[in-house]
């Protein structure tokens, strides 16, 4: 019986947990939206070690059919593809040794009016798992909340 507990206590000493918060504007109509440019928050950059999940999120993104669209090429989009662009504003935190908080905010380009804000804690004793759990939930959120193509 020890034996086992010991083991359990192994388990849950090592697993990562996340929680999660995902808010969508009433009048968002994500159908309209073609393309997307991701950013980092000014206030939240996006620390190195997360650079090898990012992937998971531009694989997310790309997922449910937006195209990327690099942010120094906005301006050779016409009129009428810059009203089908999102921003994607991407921030990291590390909140304290066991959690780290993983933001994307999509904002319509033209108006700037946020319409998504997906937030997912992830927590674990090693950072990295932490991240890795956050950046999961978040990809997982994004492909909820818009429709595919």
């Amino acid at each position: 019986m020890n034996r086992y507990l010991s083991y359990l206590i192994l388990i849950l000493l090592g697993v990562s947990c996340t929680t999660t918060r995902t808010v969508v504007s009433k009048n968002a109509n994500l159908k309209n939206y073609e393309y997307v440019t991701i950013t980092s928050d000014r206030d939240h950059p996006v620390p190195s070690e997360f650079m090898e999940h990012e992937i998971s999120l531009f694989d997310a993104i790309e997922g449910v059919g937006l195209q990327l669209v690099n942010e120094n090429r906005i301006y050779t989009l016409k009129s009428a593809e810059q009203e089908k662009l999102l921003m994607a504003k991407v921030g990291v935190k590390q909140l304290d040794s066991e959690q780290v908080e993983v933001t994307v905010s999509m904002v319509d380009y033209n108006t700037g009016r946020p319409l998504v804000m997906t937030t997912a804690i992830g927590k674990s004793r090693k950072p990295a798992r932490a991240m890795r759990s956050a950046v999961q939930t978040v990809c997982n959120e994004i492909d909820k909340k818009f429709p595919r193509r």
